[in-house]
């Protein structure tokens, strides 16, 4: 939180929050942290990639889809991605 108290439009430091988020199982609050970061820079890997992490494991399985192959498109080898493509 220290580094959006400086500069509020820092995506990696929504992405940190995000995957805390995660990392806590408040899945809806880390969808929140990485849809601010895609706000601020719309094809970063790391907060499309939470944020198919994060709908994967709220059950939005769906949407979850549409940003692991976002995630894909830029990072067709990332191992996590790959496997919650072969779970959905």
């Amino acid at each position: 939180n220290n580094a959006l108290k400086i500069d509020s439009q820092n995506a990696n430091a929504y992405i940190g929050l995000g995957f805390i988020n995660i990392k806590n199982q408040n899945y809806k609050k880390a969808i929140e942290y990485f849809n601010k970061a895609l706000s601020i820079d719309e094809n970063n890997f790391n907060a499309l990639s939470g944020l198919a992490e994060a709908k994967f494991y709220k059950g939005e399985k769906k949407e979850a889809l549409e940003y692991v192959e976002k995630a894909l498109d830029i990072n067709i080898e990332n191992v996590n991605l790959l496997i919650i493509l072969e779970k959905i």
